[in-house]
């Protein structure tokens, strides 16, 4: 089912890659030149009902595998997926090296994007994060919005993936990890080790980057979690700017008096958190934020008034 050249490939790298079997994904390799490293293989699946995950539950939940009968259910999704993706996805270092050390692609795991630091960052596999920093990755890379609808639109109507697109009717595997920089994915995943390790290497992130629909960068992604620890990580490790504004025009002070003045969130946690962002001179966007701010503070934070401004 996937593209030129796996009926004549008749070990499976895929599976060898899921079991982790690395005799035997060395012994294929080393043993023909036929053998594309880089071979797509089809994946349907049915996403977990009901999921209050913000990812994509088909890439941890091996259950979900389908076959292609199953392809006309509503709620089947379709993907392509290369050896490398299933040896990052099942933390196999040893494959991971061997299928680059015969060139395998580290920036499409996917025929229309995906690329590797970004999903070992989305599984939170920390070995293989730090292998890809120390062979140079960038980290700064990550697809555009449009990257899916461009492959796609590229092809030839008589093209097997255009061909699975429509009888699919589109429904193509996305995740967070196709859109947004590695930072941003280990922050949004709330993997704390793994945004520590990320910032031992601070020198080879842009720690002001901005994801390309909206406009936030690590910061306003911390802001959105109200994750105080990772907060104060990116202040005071990561020494990042303070009072970026996002696309809506927010500072990530905004983002965290709002979550924080609306859900239920224990009074020390919410004393801790602003007081962190206040002491590191983080700013209102508006006034009307500010006004709200000062007007349902309680007098705990009146030595931090010199911040209060725009």
């Amino acid at each position: 089912m996937a593209g030129t050249g796996e009926k004549n490939q008749i070990i499976d790298l895929h599976e060898l890659c899921i079991e982790g079997d690395f005799a035997e994904l060395k012994s294929a390799l080393n043993s023909s030149k036929d053998i594309d490293v880089n071979q797509y293989k089809l994946f349907v699946y049915r996403p977990l009902a009901n999921s209050s995950k913000e990812v994509d539950d088909s890439l941890d939940v091996e259950d979900d595998y389908q076959s292609d009968e199953d392809v006309t259910d509503s709620g089947t999704m379709f993907d392509y997926r290369s050896p490398l993706f299933y040896a990052i996805l099942h933390d196999r270092l040893a494959c991971v090296k061997l299928l680059i050390e015969h060139g395998a692609n580290t920036d499409k795991l996917r025929p229309w994007g995906l690329n590797a630091l970004c999903l070992s960052c989305y599984c939170g596999h920390i070995r293989l994060v730090e292998y890809f920093l120390n062979i140079n990755l960038n980290a700064n890379v990550t697809d555009k919005p449009s990257a899916t609808d461009s492959y796609f639109s590229s092809l030839s109507n008589e093209h097997e993936h255009k061909i699975k697109m429509r009888e699919m009717h589109s429904r193509v595997a996305q995740d967070m990890g196709m859109f947004h920089y590695p930072l941003h994915i280990a922050i949004k995943q709330d993997y704390i080790g793994l945004v520590k390790l990320l910032l031992n290497y601070k020198q080879k992130f842009d720690m002001e980057i901005k994801e390309a629909y909206t406009k936030r960068t690590p910061l306003h992604i911390a802001a959105g979690k109200c994750s105080t620890e990772i907060i104060s990580l990116l202040l005071e490790e990561g020494q990042v700017e303070e009072n970026p504004i996002d696309l809506n025009g927010h500072t990530p002070l905004d983002i965290v008096w709002k979550l924080l003045n609306n859900l239920d969130y224990q009074f020390e946690y919410r004393e801790e958190t602003l007081k962190l962002m206040l002491s590191h001179k983080c700013r209102f966007s508006s006034l009307k934020s500010l006004t709200e701010f000062y007007t349902n503070s309680l007098s705990a934070f009146r030595r931090f008034e010199s911040n209060f401004c725009l």
